[in-house]
């Protein structure tokens, strides 16, 4: 089935794969070897034979983290997701010196960070806004589960329409947004 709704989404999103439409170079160069980057990257042999069950999908999802936090470089990562061996292993993989902060219980740390990972559900519990406060200058919120169901839908275009200089990208399952005030916003829809 996963084969199935892959093949479904690649050809409703055909037209926004390997970067078409993105015109700033900065955004290009992202969207190519961050995002849809499909050479094997150093660590993902090693983390394949430490999780050699993982499915599909969740290890592309892990992939996709490894490769951000590669392309982030920071030093803190607030992951809001529950808990996952796998999503730590893959992180610090791609930035060794990135060390991770989970929530202690049910409020936000006060911390700025530079990769954040969320879901929508985290988006509405605490606030777009809140959340938002977080993000350091020129760091990552990854948003998983923007399409599950209608509300999730609901929060992401919340998300995305407020008044920031952020860009933000739609790969269907997860959003990215890059905070960054020193450019124009801009949303694209990618085909990953």
């Amino acid at each position: 089935m996963y084969y199935v709704r892959r093949a479904f989404i690649w050809l409703w999103r055909c037209r926004h794969s390997r970067g078409f439409g993105v015109q700033s170079p900065s955004d290009y160069r992202f969207v190519r070897y961050v995002i849809n980057e499909h050479w094997p990257y150093y660590a993902y042999e090693d983390l394949r034979r430490k999780y050699p069950d993982m499915a599909k999908a969740e290890r592309r999802w892990c992939e996709l983290l490894l490769r951000l936090a590669n392309e982030a470089q920071t030093d803190v990562c607030l992951s809001l997701l529950p808990p996952n061996a796998a999503y730590a292993d893959y992180v610090n993989a791609g930035c060794r010196k990135t060390q991770i902060m989970t929530q202690a219980d049910d409020r936000l740390p006060d911390l700025k960070a530079g990769l954040i990972l969320c879901t929508t559900a985290d988006l509405e519990r605490y606030g777009e806004e809140r959340i938002l406060s977080l993000l350091s200058p020129c760091s990552l919120l990854v948003v998983k589960g923007i399409r599950s169901d209608r509300r999730s839908k609901g929060v992401w275009k919340r998300l995305i329409s407020v008044d920031r200089a952020m860009i933000t990208y739609d790969l269907y399952d997860a959003g990215l947004l890059i905070n960054d005030n020193k450019r124009y916003k801009q949303n694209y829809i990618i085909n990953f």
